[in-house]
């Protein structure tokens, strides 16, 4: 049986070793297209790039356009900028700000990091199991996790009715509910994960009313602001896709007129 990575960051660091050999990447998503990140945009010193070299370091496989018609990630790149540059570290953060500001995507959730936010977006590996999943649709914003179909029968669970004595309507208040981009939330069902920590958090603060209402009020927050920016992300997806089958409709149509 093939052992699954440690994490993610293993994944991201296997996949950097392709730049020093000029490889491409394929990026099996609904929505792809090319990524510039040549080093005068990334704010490298100034040199001559060539724009013939190919680097499929661990940042070009996943901010896109969906509006080109490849279904190949590329940065075109001299040989001294991104190959040895670890993507997943904190350095890096001002690689990805360059990255997305090159494309159309929803604004980054500022508690996710810009190799996570891009892997959630495009990578087709499920964060529990490492197996081959579905793109946009087996991401769960609430929990910021990636869960494929197999994996969500038996880590989705019931909410309780009640946390360390909370009423029902306050456990909906600071419980994630489980929700696809663009979806409905079911208030029924969250990640095992995510329920394990809020009752891990209500229980710190749940013999200080002060501290209680604070959690309450703060978590609500974060959570419309997951949930508006889901929204977001569904009809981002959903814009990609219909432009995408535009697009490969007018291909068609001119295959038949020759």
């Amino acid at each position: 049986m093939k052992q699954a990575p440690a994490n993610r960051k293993a994944r991201l660091r296997d996949l950097g070793d392709c730049g020093r050999r000029g490889d491409e990447v394929e990026l099996e998503s609904e929505s792809v297209g090319y990524v510039d990140l040549s080093a005068r945009e990334l704010g490298t010193p100034k040199h001559d790039v060539d724009s013939s070299a190919t680097v499929c370091s661990s940042s070009s496989r996943w901010v896109d356009s969906a509006r080109r018609d490849s279904s190949i990630l590329r940065t075109t790149s001299s040989q001294q900028d991104l190959t040895d540059i670890d993507l997943t570290t904190r350095n890096a953060a001002w690689a990805w700000t360059q990255a997305f500001r090159n494309v159309e995507l929803p604004d980054r959730p500022p508690n996710l990091s810009g190799h996570y936010y891009a892997a959630l977006l495009f990578e087709a590996i499920c964060d529990i199991c490492y197996g081959r999943c579905k793109m946009l649709k087996d991401t769960y914003w609430d929990f910021s996790k990636r869960v494929c179909i197999k994996c969500s029968r038996t880590h989705f669970v019931a909410v309780p009715d009640t946390i360390h004595g909370l009423s029902n309507a306050q456990i909906v208040q600071v419980v994630p509910a489980s929700r696809n981009p663009g979806g409905v939330a079911s208030h029924g069902n969250t990640l095992d994960s995510a329920l394990r920590k809020v009752e891990q958090e209500i229980g710190g603060v749940v013999d200080d009313p002060t501290k209680l209402a604070v959690y309450i009020q703060k978590t609500t927050l974060r959570l419309s602001a997951v949930e508006a920016h889901a929204r977001e992300v569904g009809e981002w997806n959903e814009k990609e896709v219909v432009a995408r089958q535009k697009s490969d409709r007018g291909r068609r149509r001119g295959t038949s007129n020759r």
